[in-house]
C-alpha cells in the first residue's frame, strides 16, 4: 500500500486516534474497576469485628463476652461453670482451607491459673471442627463436670504430645491421646463439710471406639486401671470409679466398679 493511499491518510487524522485509542484504554479502566473493588471487598473482611465472629458457628456453643479485636485475629472471655475467669484467642488463617492439612486457626485458652492450652484446628466447618491440641490446663476448669457430685479438683493436667480431636455439633466426636496429671487434690462435699484427698501423679489415654470416645486413667508407674470415663455420640458421660481408686479416695471399697452417669451439654 503506497504512501498516497486513502487509509494512510485516515490513520495519521487527530478523529482516527480517537476513534482507535479509547479500545487501548477499556481493558485498563477495567482492571482498575476490579482492583479497587477487590480493595474494598478485602479492607471490609479484614475489620469485621470480634464481635460478629463470636455469634457464628463452630464456637456458638460457648458463651463468650468482652470481644475485641477482628474475625481474623481476637479474644474474648469464656462465661462457664469455672470460678476461674479465662479467656480464649484465636487466629484464622484463611490460606489453610485450601488444605486439608494445613491450620486453619489457632485457639489459645488462657486463665492466668496454670491453663495454657494451644489448639490447631484443620478443619474448621459450621458443623464441627477438628484438630490436636498441645499444653496445660487447671483442674478447677472441670468444676462444671463434677459439680453435679459434689466434687472439685485441683492440680495441673499436661497433654503429652498432641491430642487429636473431632468436636460436632458441641460436643465431642472422637479423641486419640495422652494426658498426665501432675497430681493434686480431690474434693468432695459429703452434704456438711468438704472432705479433701490426695492424688498421686496419673495419666490419661484417650481412644475412640465405634463413635464412642473412652479415657483410661492409670497411675503414672504403674498398670491397674483407676478410672474410665466415657462420652457416647450423645453426649452421655459415665464414669466407672474402679475398687482401687475407691480406696486411695478414702470411700467405701466395694468389689465392683461405682459408675456415674451425666448428660454433658446442659
Amino acid at each position: 500500500m503506497g504512501a498516497g493511499h486513502p487509509l494512510n491518510a485516515l490513520t495519521r487524522s487527530p478523529a482516527a486516534t480517537c476513534l482507535i485509542m479509547p479500545t487501548r484504554f477499556i481493558p485498563t479502566a477495567a482492571l482498575f474497576i476490579s482492583i479497587g473493588t477487590a480493595a474494598f471487598v478485602i479492607s471490609a473482611l479484614v475489620r469485621i469485628p470480634a464481635t460478629w465472629a463470636v455469634q457464628q458457628a463452630p464456637w456458638a456453643q460457648l458463651r463468650l463476652v468482652g470481644a475485641t479485636g477482628t474475625l481474623w485475629n481476637g479474644e474474648a472471655e469464656i462465661v462457664d461453670a469455672s470460678p476461674i475467669p479465662s479467656r480464649l484467642l484465636w487466629r484464622l488463617y484463611p490460606t489453610g482451607w485450601f488444605s486439608s492439612e494445613a491450620a486453619v486457626a489457632e485457639l489459645r485458652l488462657e486463665d492466668g491459673q496454670g491453663t495454657a492450652l494451644k489448639a490447631t484446628l484443620t478443619d474448621l466447618r459450621a458443623t464441627g471442627l477438628s484438630g490436636h491440641a498441645r499444653g496445660q490446663f487447671a483442674g478447677a476448669r472441670l468444676t462444671g463436670v463434677l459439680s453435679a457430685w459434689g466434687a472439685r479438683i485441683d492440680g495441673l493436667f499436661t497433654a503429652d504430645g498432641a491430642v487429636q480431636f473431632t468436636v460436632r455439633q458441641g460436643g465431642l466426636h472422637s479423641a486419640e491421646g495422652q494426658l498426665r496429671w501432675t497430681g493434686g487434690h480431690l474434693s468432695h462435699h459429703d452434704g456438711r463439710n468438704w472432705q479433701r484427698f490426695p492424688l498421686p501423679p496419673l495419666r490419661a489415654e484417650a481412644s475412640t471406639v465405634n463413635h464412642t470416645v473412652r479415657v483410661q486413667v492409670r497411675p503414672q508407674d504403674g498398670e491397674s486401671l483407676l478410672l474410665e470415663a466415657t462420652i457416647t455420640p450423645e453426649q452421655q458421660l459415665s464414669l466407672q470409679v474402679q475398687p482401687a481408686l475407691q480406696r486411695l479416695l478414702g470411700l467405701p471399697s466395694t468389689r465392683a466398679p461405682l459408675t456415674l452417669r451425666m448428660q454433658l451439654g446442659t
